[in-house]
């Protein structure tokens, strides 16, 4: 989550939702502007909760301030969240699965030393056809729940979106020139960071059965976000 006191923006990131980018473009305003991004990469541990009030009561709490959610981020900032423009970006929630699912398949693939390491004969999310893994997925989210939904980072304990503006990731550029224009400050072009493209639509990844089950699990998003298969 970066936030600047020069700009008065706070984002909430959700990751695979263009968050590098964003926060590339972010660095490209505060050279305008001057001033730094906060709370990216400080690590959310023992001393960083007792400095800023956070308990396990909390929520589930992420390694890095950047991954915070709203209600977290409301809880650390305090005024200075109330007084700012809180922003996010959302995405397509099928062509999210199949981002998550490229990074853990191939960007996050170990070396073949490790893998021998680990048991050459071992099947891991490195090595698992979309559907499979798409099952091991269902089943996790069913043995440990918690939050799953994008809309789950952006909502109070009530369920009420904290957040100021959201914008789509399919739309980035566009979204981001009217952020640009709430806050009165020319747009800058946003460059493209940690780009995990296949080369072919996100839609030929599913079968019926997997373009279900991604619907049922990320049900809410679809919803509160108004997407579609294919959008």
């Amino acid at each position: 989550m970066p936030y600047s006191e020069q700009l008065n923006l706070v984002h909430v990131a959700i990751p695979k939702t263009g968050t590098s980018s964003v926060v590339a473009a972010l660095r490209l305003l505060h050279k305008q502007h001057g001033g730094r991004l906060t709370l990216l990469g400080e690590r959310v541990n023992e001393a960083f909760c007792r400095r800023h009030g956070l308990s396990p009561s909390d929520g589930t709490l992420p390694a890095r301030a950047k991954h915070l959610s709203a209600e977290q981020l409301r809880i650390v900032l305090g005024e200075r969240y109330e007084a700012a423009l809180v922003f996010t970006f959302v995405r397509n929630p099928w062509a999210r699965v199949v981002s998550r699912y490229r990074y853990d398949h191939i960007s996050n693939k170990p070396s073949w030393a490790r893998r021998w390491l680990q048991g050459r004969g071992r099947r891991t999310v490195h090595n698992l056809e979309f559907e499979e893994w798409v099952r091991k997925r269902e089943r996790r989210f069913e043995t440990r729940g918690g939050n799953r939904n994008q809309v789950d980072k952006l909502t109070d304990s009530e369920g009420r979106l904290i957040v100021d503006f959201i914008g789509k990731l399919e739309s980035i550029q566009a979204d981001f020139n009217r952020l640009c224009e709430r806050i009165g400050t020319p747009p800058v072009d946003i460059p493209h960071v940690n780009v995990t493209g296949s080369g072919k639509p996100y839609t030929a990844y599913y079968s019926d059965w997997s373009r279900d089950v991604v619907a049922r699990l990320y049900q809410r998003d679809i919803e509160t976000f108004g997407y579609t298969f294919g959008s």
